[in-house]
This record gives C-alpha cells, sequence and structure tokens, in this order.
C-alpha cells in the first residue's frame, strides 16, 4: 500500500488499473494498494438490508426519471444547487421522508380547524396526507394539506365530537414515492 503525497496524476482518482491496483480515497488522502477481489464471506444481515434498499431505491428512482414531469423538477431544483439531477434524485429515493412535528393546539374538534405539520425530504416533499380516526375506530375524515412557506396545514372538514381517543394518521410522500407515516393519539 502507497499514499499519494504530491503526485498530480493521482491526486482524487480513485478506481482500480487493470487487475493490479486499486486507487482510493481514505480521509482525503490517495491510497493505492493490490486490487481485492470479491469477498468471501457472505454478507451479514444488516449488508443485505442496505443492498435491499439500495435496489428499492435504484428502481424507485428510475421510474421517477422516466416520467418527465418529475425528472423536470428535479432538473431545475438540482440547477439551483448545482448538483447532478438523476444523483440528486438516486439521493432522494434512497432517503424517507421526515415528520417532525404535528401541531393538533388549535385542532377543537370543528370543522374549519387547522391541524399544522412539520414535514420535510431531502428534495421536496410530493404530498402530505391526514387521516383523523374518531375514538370508535371510524375514519372521521381523510384529505390532502397544503403547502406553506415552513409547514403544511390541514383545515379539518367534518366535527368530532369527542377529542379524547381521536387519533391523526399523517403520512409524508416524496416524489420517489417513499412514505413515512406518523400516528398522534389525542389525550
Amino acid at each position: 500500500m502507497a499514499i499519494n503525497r504530491n503526485n498530480i496524476l493521482l491526486m482524487g482518482l480513485s478506481g482500480s488499473i487493470g487487475d493490479q491496483l486499486t486507487i482510493r480515497q481514505v480521509n482525503g488522502k490517495t491510497v493505492v494498494g493490490r486490487k481485492r477481489g470479491r469477498s468471501t464471506t457472505p454478507p451479514t444481515r444488516k449488508q443485505t438490508a442496505v443492498l435491499e434498499r439500495f435496489r428499492i431505491a435504484t428502481k424507485l428512482a428510475t421510474a421517477a426519471w422516466k416520467d418527465p414531469e418529475k425528472k423536470a423538477v428535479y432538473q431545475e431544483i438540482a440547477k439551483k444547487r448545482k448538483k447532478n439531477a438523476y444523483t440528486l434524485l438516486c439521493k432522494d429515493a434512497h432517503s424517507f421522508p421526515e415528520i417532525r412535528d404535528i401541531f393538533t393546539d388549535h385542532y377543537k374538534g370543528e370543522a374549519g380547524n387547522v391541524i399544522y405539520i412539520q414535514a420535510r425530504d431531502v428534495v421536496q416533499l410530493d404530498s402530505v396526507e391526514v387521516m383523523i380516526i374518531a375514538a370508535d375506530s371510524t375514519v372521521l375524515e381523510t384529505g390532502r394539506a397544503v403547502a406553506g412557506s415552513t409547514e403544511w396545514a390541514y383545515t379539518c372538514k367534518a366535527a368530532n365530537s369527542s377529542l379524547p381517543g381521536t387519533r391523526i394518521v399523517i403520512a409524508a410522500n416524496d416524489i420517489p414515492g417513499n412514505q413515512t407515516t406518523c400516528d398522534f393519539l389525542l389525550i
């Protein structure tokens, strides 16, 4: 193994040269070593799970890239961020949306009350859906929240006479198709 110090031809380079050498970056240094073969040990459960997640993300990214509208969204965002659009799409497909907080202070069980949701994604959320389930497990209403500058807002349409035990289920969806759900119980 050799560490590159001042060779400008190898600086920042990574990959293999024939069947002899592998060049890689480790902690900002270029390291040259003998080319490794395939691993002889089977992958661990964690490694298998990561590989499967990459397979799923690649399928989501490929499907989204074939959709002209979605592709245009990523190209526009990538241009602003000075990134590659497909790489940005792959990163987004590999990560799930995050629901940070749900604000139910203004929800009193009346039509017109607003529930606020703080949710985000690596690139952009496609939608945030809200389902309100009464204490007796009947679905009172479902609908989409509206995006604001810092949060999503859902305006309730149905009255709910019994707030304790009411469940509010939030589903945040990103453009490639990943979904994160959060179940919130009113006490």
